[in-house]
């Protein structure tokens, strides 16, 4: 990955500078009059967001390692095409998108004082070996006063492909005993600490060591629901009749979500 190509075709004076946080690892530093973030190149991953005047709101492990092929532990890793633990042992856990360097496409920043980063990730040799589908994933993050993400998947392959997918946001907090995630009462669950069994929740989900994985779209029964099927009023992605699912997400968004993308 050579920072020095990234510096000359994306850096904004004042706004966006590209350095490497590790051999052969480049991260965008964004400031603008709203907020500062950290995106690394490696796996789209949002890596720190600050708003101005703000602690950041992004948490980050300080063992955490910076290379290729390794997940980072913190930030907003993105998984896909699926969430939690494969069927087969051999395979990553949340996927490989969080494990490959994207490709950076665009550097914008706006009138409003945003700065909006466009990052994209297709099929290659080494992702077919694992996973024999073709597809395009970009990923556009907006830094202002909030932090969006907005994450789009077209399906190239002749097939129609089920995946799951999360932005998996590790947040920064004071005190663990005191955090409460209000809002899930009567959601449906998978609860990595009892052996990934489903369960109801009852009430707010509070303090100490918790793990939230809302099953397929939060259905408010134990019944298994299939994932949505991506088919007629999906975003189109030019003109050939294929079919892409966006999911946008903020920071606040825990949702796992689930799809069914048609082919071509």
């Amino acid at each position: 990955m050579n920072s020095a190509l990234l510096r000359e075709r994306f850096a904004i004076p004042d706004h966006v500078s590209i350095q490497d946080i590790a051999p052969d690892y480049p991260v965008l530093d964004i400031r603008n009059p709203h907020a500062t973030a950290r995106i690394a190149v490696h796996g789209a991953q949002v890596l720190s967001f600050q708003p101005e005047g703000e602690e950041d709101l992004l948490w980050v492990s300080k063992t955490a390692v910076f290379a290729e092929g390794t997940s980072v532990r913190g930030g907003i890793p993105i998984c896909w095409p699926w969430f939690g633990r494969h069927p087969k042992k051999d395979m990553p856990s949340h996927g490989f998108a969080r494990n490959r360097f994207w490709t950076l496409c665009a550097v914008e920043q706006q009138d409003d004082g945003r700065t909006v980063v466009t990052l994209s990730l297709e099929d290659d040799a080494q992702s077919r070996a694992i996973w024999p589908h073709a597809f395009q994933l970009q990923l556009q993050v907006s830094v202002g006063r909030s932090l969006s993400l907005a994450l789009t998947m077209r399906n190239k392959a002749a097939e129609t492909v089920d995946l799951t997918m999360a932005l998996h946001t590790y947040f920064s907090t004071g005190d663990i005993a005191q955090t409460a995630v209000r809002g899930l009462e009567g959601r449906v669950y998978i609860d990595a600490l009892r052996d990934w069994r489903r369960f109801t929740q009852a009430g707010d989900v509070r303090g100490g060591l918790f793990y939230l994985g809302l099953s397929q779209c939060g259905q408010p029964t134990e019944g298994a629901a299939l994932p949505p099927r991506v088919g007629a009023g999906t975003e189109g992605d030019g003109d050939d009749g294929g079919r892409a699912v966006s999911s946008r997400s903020r920071p606040a968004d825990l949702r796992e979500r689930a799809y069914r993308l048609g082919a071509g």
